[in-house]
């Protein structure tokens, strides 16, 4: 039986390449699926939040509560999404797109991974420094995973609950900027991947 197998991936170069990429697929979900049930995040009874409007959707661990915000034409918000548990908050803003939001996403985009990327004069919030954590791909569409300490921004110091991860990603006209936020500080920890975890089940659905 093992001779059949070998002298089929011998005669068949490219069946072999297909099956050593099936079986390097299978390897990598498995394993997503390993880390997953043993950080206790039942994969299998996530539950998935659909946006119609905007054409994406996200899973979500079950019972989360998910509560649409009216839109801020002002702030340039389309909408916002926040898909909450009890101390953790998974925030969805869907922005139009100007120059200065357009200029600071390319950035991130370009910005070595694991390094730091200081916005210039023109930003508003020029005193902030990205920290560029690594690139999602989303539905053939590049999200930005970045981590901004904010307890050492005097505004934002007592403004701002503690943020476990955040990203960008910009579709077309539309960026979608994606927050993980905790009640507490304790929590920061304990709850590290799951922004990765979730983020990574969004897509595009049109």
């Amino acid at each position: 039986m093992v001779l059949i197998g070998m002298n089929f991936l011998k005669n068949s170069p490219i069946k072999s390449k297909i099956l050593f990429v099936l079986l390097f697929l299978l390897i990598v979900i498995v394993g997503e699926i390993i880390i997953l049930v043993r950080q206790g995040i039942d994969v299998f009874n996530w539950e998935t939040y659909r946006n119609e409007e905007f054409g994406f959707e996200v899973k979500h661990p079950k019972g989360w509560v998910v509560i649409v915000k009216e839109p801020n034409e002002e702030a340039g918000i389309k909408e916002e999404i926040s898909i909450s548990s009890d101390v953790l908050s998974f925030d969805i803003a869907i922005l139009s797109n100007n120059e200065r939001l357009a200029r600071l996403y390319n950035n991130l985009l370009e910005a070595p991974i694991k390094e730091v990327f200081v916005p210039d004069e023109s930003y508003s919030a020029s005193e902030i420094v990205y920290s560029i954590q690594e690139h999602l791909n989303i539905s053939n569409f590049t999200a930005v995973i970045y981590y901004i300490d904010y307890s050492l921004l005097s505004r934002f110091r007592r403004i701002h609950s503690p943020i476990i991860g955040e990203a960008m990603l910009k579709k077309r006209e539309t960026t979608f900027h994606f927050l993980l936020i905790a009640e507490q500080e304790a929590l920061l920890e304990k709850n590290k991947d799951i922004f990765k975890q979730i983020l990574s089940t969004f897509r595009f659905t049109g």
